[in-house]
């Protein structure tokens, strides 16, 4: 392309020195060389843009391929995460029947120990996003709708979510302190465990941690969104 446009710039050089020429011929002929080069030029910067535009796309549809395998893992974790706030909202209900002069078997006992002082928390595969994002590359998915999607689900869902679990677990861990200072080990291996249980500390905290239902909503919402960005990137590449 810069050969040519070299060539027809000569070329109106030559044209507009030539003594055999009238001024009329010299511009109407310089002026085709100018819309030649002109158009030479237009054509290659839009050719240009649509080579461009044509890898930003394969980029695109690579990350969001890519995302998608990403949303399908977390849909799996969110399943087994809300299971496992749903049975801590069952234990800890369970520990609080102690004040109503419910008395626990040995077995039962034992599930509230195995069951009950462990965390589960979520945490999103948005490596992939974050990296797309930082690059400026986020703007590049033309789909405004599903592009706003991802930005809420990674921006303000998944943060507030984290956010919740992150203080659930605060109060977890103050639980599991507590056990942790006052339990003692006797002689045979037992342990007051079970004494610890109708403690006015245990029940107030075991009052409040009961309740899951907040964040199992808030896991519902991710849940959903993620649901209907996989929709719309099949939708968008037919899947």
């Amino acid at each position: 392309m810069e050969t040519e446009i070299t060539g027809h710039t000569r070329k109106i050089y030559r044209t507009w020195k030539s003594p055999h020429l009238s001024v009329w011929k010299k511009v109407k002929e310089v002026l085709v060389e100018i819309v030649i080069i002109v158009f030479a030029v237009s054509l290659a910067a839009f050719l240009e843009r649509q080579r461009e535009h044509a890898h930003e796309q394969a980029e695109v549809k690579e990350f969001l391929s890519g995302l998608r395998t990403d949303l399908e893992k977390d849909s799996l974790e969110i399943v087994s995460d809300v299971g496992g706030f749903t049975r801590y909202s069952r234990n800890y209900s369970m520990i609080r029947q102690v004040a109503k002069g419910h008395i626990f078997s040995a077995d039962s006992l034992v599930y509230l120990r195995n069951n009950t002082f462990n965390a589960v928390g979520f945490v999103p595969n948005n490596a992939r996003y974050e990296g797309f994002r930082s690059s400026g590359r986020i703007n590049t998915i033309e789909d405004i709708r599903l592009r706003n999607n991802i930005l809420d689900l990674y921006q303000m869902l998944v943060p507030s979510l984290v956010s919740e679990i992150s203080g659930y677990q605060r109060d977890q861990a103050a639980f599991r302190q507590f056990f942790t200072n006052h339990l003692v080990l006797q002689p045979d291996d037992s342990d007051n465990f079970a004494a610890l249980l109708p403690n006015p500390t245990v029940q107030v905290m075991a009052h409040s941690l009961r309740n899951t239902n907040w964040i199992k909503t808030k896991y519902g919402r991710v849940a959903t969104k993620e649901q209907e960005i996989i929709h719309e990137i099949d939708s968008l590449y037919e899947r």
